[in-house]
């Protein structure tokens, strides 16, 4: 038996069904990929944010009671050196009178909360108190 030309190949239709198919499909991949693209950098920005916040905690713990103070600018470290590596960075540190948080004296406790700043926007906070010894 002999095909006729007209029953052999794709018909205009079909071929146009076809690319729509695969242009849908390759929509949703593309989204897909753009939005784990996205957040493939977040690691990057906790682990350091994370290594910042230890930074910040051990100073402050390194510091006598009253040394403590509010501060709010670039990174650098407490005693005032540039800490390389975090262009764009920004840290606050919030410093509040806790001891009534513990059924203690107001000014016997100080709760400091650090927070940094990513350069693209993102922020984490760090909580720790400091007590007299």
């Amino acid at each position: 038996m002999k095909v006729s030309a007209s029953e052999s190949g794709f018909t205009l239709i079909e071929s146009i069904f076809s690319i729509v198919i695969i242009a849908i499909a390759m929509t949703g991949l593309v989204a897909v990929w753009s939005n784990a693209a996205s957040r493939s950098a977040d690691p990057f920005w906790q682990s350091q944010t994370s290594a910042l916040g230890r930074l910040y905690i051990e100073e402050i713990h390194a510091l006598g009671f009253s040394e403590i103070n509010n501060y709010a600018g670039d990174i650098k470290s407490l005693n005032g050196v540039e800490i390389s590596g975090y262009t764009g960075f920004k840290v606050k540190i919030t410093v509040l009178a806790a001891g009534q948080d513990f059924g203690l004296a107001d000014n016997s406790l100080k709760k400091v909360t650090v927070v940094i700043n990513t350069a693209t926007g993102k922020s984490q906070q760090f909580v720790t108190y400091r007590g007299r010894y």
